[in-house]
C-alpha cells in the first residue's frame, strides 16, 4: 500500500492506559465532520490510488491506520465538495442509504448513514499534556447494522494527524461551522 508515512498517534486504552499488545485494534481519530475511506477502495477504485487521494491534503487534516484513511473537515460544504471529488475519482459514497466506500462521521453524533464496515465509540484520549473525550472509528467486518457500537474493554492504537494536540482539537472545543445557506 502506498500510504505516506504519517505518524500514527499515541497509544490509548479504554481500560486506563495499559500497554497496547500486539494484535490489539487500530482506530482513527474523528474530528469535526470526518470523511473515512477504506484503504482497499482507494487502491482498487480511486484514480491514482492513495497517493493521489492524499495529494493536496495537509498532514494536519489526515490520519490513517492499516484499514482506514480519515480526513478531518469542518463544514457540510467542505464535506459535499470532497465527496463529489471522491466520486469523480472512482469511489462510491452510498447506495440505497448505506455507505459503500466512504462514510461521513460527525464527531458528536457518529456516522451520518448506515455503514457495515466500521465501528465507533467515544473514548478518553490524551497527548501527554491534556485529555479529552474524542470519537474514534475502526474497521469492523462484523459491525452491527444501525448506529453506535458498544465497546468492550479493548485497547486501541489511535492514528491521529501529525501534530494533533488536545488543546487545539475540535474534540476539546466542539467548534462547528454550520452549512451556508
Amino acid at each position: 500500500m502506498a500510504l505516506r508515512n504519517v505518524k500514527a498517534g499515541h497509544r490509548y486504552s479504554k481500560s486506563g492506559g495499559m500497554p497496547i499488545q500486539k494484535g490489539e485494534m487500530m482506530a482513527v481519530l474523528v474530528e469535526g465532520l470526518s470523511i473515512v475511506v477504506r484503504n482497499e477502495a482507494l487502491e482498487r477504485k480511486f484514480q491514482g490510488g492513495s497517493a493521489r487521494f492524499q495529494d493536496g491534503l495537509s498532514n494536519e487534516s489526515i490520519c490513517f491506520d492499516n484499514e482506514l484513511t480519515c480526513v478531518h473537515l469542518r463544514s457540510p460544504d467542505e464535506v459535499g465538495g470532497f465527496i463529489g471529488w471522491c466520486e469523480s475519482m472512482g469511489l462510491t459514497f452510498a447506495l440505497g442509504g448505506e455507505c459503500v466506500d466512504i462514510v461521513v462521521i460527525d464527531q458528536r453524533k457518529g456516522p451520518t448513514l448506515k455503514c457495515n464496515w466500521i465501528a465507533h465509540s467515544v473514548l478518553e484520549v490524551d497527548d501527554d499534556e491534556s485529555k479529552c473525550m474524542a470519537r474514534v472509528c475502526w474497521f469492523s467486518s462484523d459491525s452491527h447494522p444501525g448506529f453506535g457500537t458498544r465497546v468492550p474493554a479493548l485497547q486501541f492504537e489511535i492514528a491521529m494527524p501529525v501534530g494533533w494536540r488536545v488543546s487545539r482539537s475540535l474534540s476539546a472545543s466542539h467548534v462547528f461551522v454550520p452549512k451556508h445557506e
